[in-house]
């Protein structure tokens, strides 16, 4: 069933500079709604489940996007590829998130 406000947009092709916005846009409206429930109590984290090493703390890509984007530098993400996510759902674009090295 389609949400009677989307849009198919699969064969729609953007320049550079309007995907750039799109996502900037989207990153905006993202973190208004993040501030709202934060507001209302809620606690932030992200949270996906690659098979990964205990202590270590992973993020999808649209996570890193937002960060690099909003050029956050409080750590950084490294791009570690497509780990298997738990119970068999495929593999996910996965990055490592680590403190930032202040000593380079």
């Amino acid at each position: 069933m389609e949400d009677a406000g989307s849009v198919d947009t699969r064969n729609i092709k953007l320049p550079e500079e309007l995907l750039q916005l799109t996502e900037r846009l989207a990153a905006s409206v993202h973190h208004r709604w993040v501030q709202q429930r934060l507001a209302e109590g809620w606690r932030s984290g992200a949270r996906i489940e690659p098979k990964t090493p205990p202590g270590q703390v992973y993020a999808s890509e649209n996570f890193a996007a937002i960060a690099a984007a909003q050029k956050i530098t409080d750590f950084r993400c490294e791009y570690v590829g497509r780990l298997p996510l738990a119970k068999g759902y495929g593999t996910f674009g996965t990055y490592h998130v680590a403190g930032r090295d202040y000593r380079s």
